[in-house]
């Protein structure tokens, strides 16, 4: 009981953040890491109330943290119950690739294994690293994006953007925000609706 008090004392001051996790594909964490955290907190947040009406919040806390930290790693299932609040509310895939092949034979299918879990809101953020310069690599990065959409956006749902690693689209900030918002929502109803379930079984 004093390891998970411990634990829990540890966990409390950052509970009030939200978690983004970052699940990095290709290394690119370190390099874009600075420009992510530069747009927290989120300053345009759109959430739910239990009535699912909107309820706008002008700076919403929020931490990007990689799925190999051991903060989102419970060694135990009493751990699972009692940190359940700092479980991800979005999972932000980072992913790079500069060939059709690579992405059809390798990309595609590790993507496919990661995006599978029904229980995680995720998106994915295709980083290019093609130099202004370089038509044939800007060319290729564009094939592959286009790819990566078709394959993982659905009628319903878009979960693919392109992150320019040499300067970023202006409405790229913008996408990726309401990506995450989009992610956070849908996991804060499911979150209301399994307390709410709970409570009716009490």
């Amino acid at each position: 009981m004093a390891n998970y008090l411990a634990q829990f004392q540890s966990i409390k001051s950052t509970c009030d953040r939200i978690v983004i996790a970052v699940e990095d594909v290709s290394d690119l964490w370190p390099t874009i890491q600075s420009g992510f955290e530069e747009q927290l907190p989120f300053k345009r947040a759109c959430l739910n109330n239990k009535t699912r009406n909107p309820v706008f919040v002008e700076k919403l806390p929020a931490e990007f943290i990689l799925t190999t930290d051991a903060r989102l790693r419970s060694r135990f299932p009493q751990e699972q119950l009692l940190f359940w609040f700092r479980e991800p509310y979005a999972t932000v895939v980072l992913v790079t690739c500069e060939d059709l092949d690579e992405f059809k034979t390798i990309l595609k299918p590790r993507l496919k294994l990661i995006t599978q879990n029904d229980e995680r809101e995720w998106f994915i953020v295709f980083v290019s690293k093609a130099h202004p310069n370089n038509d044939q690599a800007n060319k290729m990065a564009k094939k592959v994006f286009a790819k990566l959409e078709v394959d993982f956006n659905s009628k319903k749902r878009e979960r693919c953007c392109k992150f320019d690693i040499h300067g970023p689209e202006p409405n790229f900030w913008e996408d990726l925000e309401s990506k995450v918002m989009e992610s956070i929502r849908n996991t804060l109803d499911r979150r209301v609706q399994f307390c709410e379930d709970e409570i009716r079984k009490l």
